[in-house]
């Protein structure tokens, strides 16, 4: 929610002229840390959710539920490497915007570096989430009435 309200704050997207990139993170540089700063925060919580739901499907017996959670696991890791990779690629296009006056292809390429970094998450992110609601499903962890919701 908070880098949604630095995306609400004008942040350019993805595909705007890079000047305006380079104007957006030189004069947001405070927002912009914050919202990479909760990435830092998230990962940790993310990875250990799926360690404590591995945890408990291992511990109901059969393999269906601790299948799905070591792919929901696995599929975590490779999200987690992908963000911290675009939080350390934002990191250093705010770094540069401090000091520079016009963009240098330097600037431009760690940019769009890091859109393709937030573009590769989502694909990881996706299956984490899928391996971790069958899990949930295939040990009975997931309450029957909201499996309704799911329909």
């Amino acid at each position: 929610m908070i880098e949604n309200l630095v995306v609400l704050a004008g942040a350019p997207a993805y595909s705007a002229p890079i000047k305006e990139v380079l104007a957006f993170h030189a004069g947001h540089p405070v927002a912009v840390a914050i919202a990479v700063g909760m990435e830092a925060l998230n990962v940790p919580l993310l990875l250990g959710f799926l360690a404590g739901l591995h945890g408990l499907t291992g511990r109901r017996g059969g393999h269906a539920g601790a299948d799905w959670s070591r792919l929901a696991i696995a599929a975590g890791a490779c999200y987690s490497a992908v963000v911290m990779t675009y939080a350390v690629l934002w990191d250093g296009v705010v770094l540069a915007a401090g000091k520079l006056t016009e963009p240098t292809p330097a600037f431009e390429l760690a940019w769009r570096m890091h859109a393709a970094a937030f573009a590769l998450s989502l694909p990881a992110l996706s299956t984490t989430l899928i391996g971790t609601a069958l899990a949930t499903h295939a040990k009975r962890l997931t309450p029957r009435w909201q499996l309704l919701f799911g329909q």
